[in-house]
């Protein structure tokens, strides 16, 4: 498991935390920290609920222990559930370190076209790094509608914006769409780079541009926002090695 919103020591202090309460002069020496950075590690870890704590005042010891999975992912699960709103554009915080690592939840379609306007303010000539399957653009016209969808491309070229972009192999293949959406493809989308569908998640769309990465699900109408610049550039350089090693298609829009 790969907490990417930690720190190189707060994930090495996680990765070695037994099961059963220890101290943190034991802890520090099993990851091979100072015990100072050991017990800052383990006090942003409580605080993210990741592991527990208890005082011994006769021996004036403070031990930790880490959560199992299972209560990790109870945790997670409750917090996420108590942040989704169908209601106005509220960016609730599941997780943030005072530094520029934060995970949003959101949720509604009003909250995803605002999301998706922000992402293309990007200035001209800038990229957006986009993995999505081959159903995904029926699902944006059913789910979120076909004028928000026309939006959202003629942005693209009007900005300027680069797209870099992974699709599934049936991409715009299989289907017939009203001429509005096909011209919105026109100096956009001209070659694309497609990879098997069994790759790629249906009713969702990756978003990675500038630290940010933007997963959505578009039947559900739920948005999961990641701010991290290692994770983001991470990302960036796996969409982009698979963009030129695999073989492009040409748009049928063309």
């Amino acid at each position: 498991m790969s907490i990417f919103f930690l720190t190189k020591i707060e994930d090495k202090v996680f990765r070695i935390l037994p099961a059963d309460f220890v101290s943190v002069t034991s802890i520090a020496m099993l990851a091979k920290v100072p015990r100072t950075s050991a017990f800052k590690a383990l006090v942003k870890l409580e605080e993210l609920q990741l592991v527990q704590s208890k005082k011994i005042r006769l021996k004036n010891q403070h031990l930790f222990k880490r959560q199992t999975i299972e209560e990790i992912n109870t945790i997670f699960e409750s917090i996420r559930e108590s942040l989704l709103h169908d209601g106005g554009y509220t960016k609730d915080v599941l997780v943030n370190d005072h530094s520029e690592n934060s995970i949003y939840f959101f949720k509604g379609k009003q909250n995803i076209i605002l999301t998706l306007d922000k992402m293309l303010t990007l200035e001209k000539g800038e990229r957006i790094y986009t993995v999505q399957a081959s159903g995904v653009l029926e699902d944006w016209i059913k789910y979120l509608g076909e004028k928000e969808v026309v939006m959202v491309h003629k942005k693209l070229v009007d900005k300027g914006l680069i797209l870099v972009s992974v699709q599934g192999d049936k991409l715009l293949k299989e289907y017939k769409y009203a001429e509005e959406i096909k011209e919105s493809f026109k100096g956009r989308l001209n070659l694309v780079h497609t990879i098997s569908d069994e790759f790629l998640e249906r009713n969702t769309a990756l978003y990675v541009y500038r630290s940010t990465i933007l997963f959505i699900n578009i039947e559900k109408l739920e948005g999961t926002q990641i701010e991290n610049k290692q994770f983001a550039s991470a990302l960036k350089k796996i969409i982009t090695f698979i963009s030129q090693k695999i073989e492009r298609s040409r748009s049928p829009f063309e």
